[in-house]
C-alpha cells in the first residue's frame, strides 16, 4: 500500500539542529484518506513538524501538531457532522529490535510507548501522523443534544415494540429459560 499522505524522511538529510517539516493535503490526496478512513469528507489535513536529530541514543524526535478537519455521518440519524481535530505530536523515530513481545508476556500500559521504527535510514512522518489522526476519529459520532429517547422507540413513536414476540430472537431463549427453569 502507498500511502495517500506520504513524506519520507531520511536521517542523513535532517539538520542537526532540527528540520521543519510543513505540509497540507490537496484536495487528491483529501479524498483518498477520506475513501481510506471511511469518513464522508476530509476538508482539511496538514502537519506542522520539527524534526529533531537526538544525539545521545540516536533517534530522531518529532514535535508539533496535526489539524484535520473531517465529514462523517451521525451514527444514529446519519446527518453530515463535521468535526475539527487538532492535535499536538510527540513522537520518536528510532532503530527498533524487531523482537517484538514473546508470546505471553504482559504489556505495561503505564510504560512510555516504544519509538516508532527507522527503517532503511528514514521514516514517514506523513504515514505517521495519519494514523495517529485516524486514532482520534469517532467510531460512533452522535449529533450533539440528540436525545437518546426519540430513537430508542418504534419509527411510530410507540413505547411497544414493533416486532411480535414471536419475531423477536431472544423469544425463543425466553422460553428455553422458561422451560428449564419449570424443571
Amino acid at each position: 500500500m502507498t500511502p495517500e499522505f506520504s513524506i519520507p524522511v531520511f536521517i542523513s538529510e535532517l539538520s542537526p539542529g532540527g528540520t521543519t517539516v510543513k505540509k497540507k493535503a490537496d484536495e487528491t490526496v483529501r479524498a483518498a484518506l477520506a475513501a481510506r478512513l471511511n469518513l464522508s469528507a476530509v476538508e482539511k489535513f496538514e502537519i506542522n513538524m520539527r524534526l529533531t536529530p537526538v544525539s545521545k541514543g540516536g533517534g530522531v524526535i518529532a514535535e508539533g501538531y496535526l489539524a484535520a478537519t473531517i465529514v462523517q455521518p451521525c451514527s444514529v440519524t446519519l446527518e453530515p457532522l463535521v468535526t475539527k481535530i487538532h492535535r499536538t505530536v510527540s513522537v520518536r523515530f528510532d532503530d527498533v529490535d524487531d523482537t517484538a513481545l514473546e508470546e505471553g508476556e504482559d504489556i505495561d500500559v503505564d510504560a512510555q510507548d516504544p519509538p516508532e521504527p527507522i527503517v532503511d535510514g528514514g521514516f514517514d512522518i506523513g504515514e505517521t501522523c495519519v494514523q495517529l489522526m485516524a486514532v482520534e476519529i469517532d467510531p460512533f459520532p452522535r449529533k450533539p443534544d440528540l436525545p437518546f429517547e426519540d430513537y430508542a422507540r418504534s419509527p411510530k413513536g410507540a413505547e411497544e415494540p414493533t416486532e411480535s414476540p414471536s419475531e423477536n430472537p431472544f423469544a425463543a431463549l425466553a422460553e428455553l429459560k422458561d422451560k428449564l427453569e419449570e424443571r
